[in-house]
């Protein structure tokens, strides 16, 4: 299939800020999750969750681009059967799917019940934000050494179990080790 240059290079632009743009938006949110479990008042949290709007409205949009262009280069390059192609959009649909079933919740939870001090601790202490937040951020690795490799199915499928073994473990390994002591 033969595809116009210029519309080819168009559309992978696209892929590649839309690609930059979670990444931002991925290191953006650990940092604010990262502020809210440090924060020492409900104020300063309710501060920064406000923070939070862009990055919310971005982790709807760079994922759908980022799937949308990919499946219109797979298309448009003959690769679209590649094995790498399809395990890299199946996990960037995680990312949201994590975001918004997970975290976004919890959040407006909190927001919701802010001022209060016990709201803001009982959020600090949710092993589930911290679960998700790590699995995206393997997440976004697993699917760049996907594209850095171009893998077959088999070792695509062992560097995501290697990346979320790595990443994963030593938080649940934290939440055993917590639910042990008590």
């Amino acid at each position: 299939m033969s595809v116009p240059v210029p519309l080819l290079l168009s559309v992978l632009s696209i892929h590649v800020v839309s690609a930059l743009t979670l990444l931002c938006v991925e290191a953006a949110t650990l940092q604010v999750m990262t502020a809210l479990r440090a924060s020492r008042d409900p104020e300063s949290a309710g501060d920064i969750l406000r923070s939070m709007r862009l990055a919310v409205t971005l982790t709807r949009i760079a994922p759908l681009l980022l799937v949308l262009s990919g499946l219109a280069l797979g298309w448009m390059t003959g690769t679209f059967k590649a094995p790498w192609l399809i395990v890299s959009m199946m996990a960037t649909v995680l990312i949201p799917t994590l975001a918004h079933t997970v975290e976004m919740p919890r959040l407006e939870r909190l927001s919701q019940a802010l001022p209060s001090v016990a709201a803001l601790a009982e959020f600090q202490t949710d092993k589930a934000m911290v679960l998700s937040a790590r699995a995206r951020f393997a997440t976004i690795i697993w699917i760049f050494l996907l594209m850095l490799g171009k893998p077959a199915l088999l070792p695509c499928l062992a560097i995501g179990a290697v990346v979320y073994g790595l990443i994963l473990l030593p938080a649940l390994g934290r939440k055993m080790g917590v639910a042990a002591a008590a």
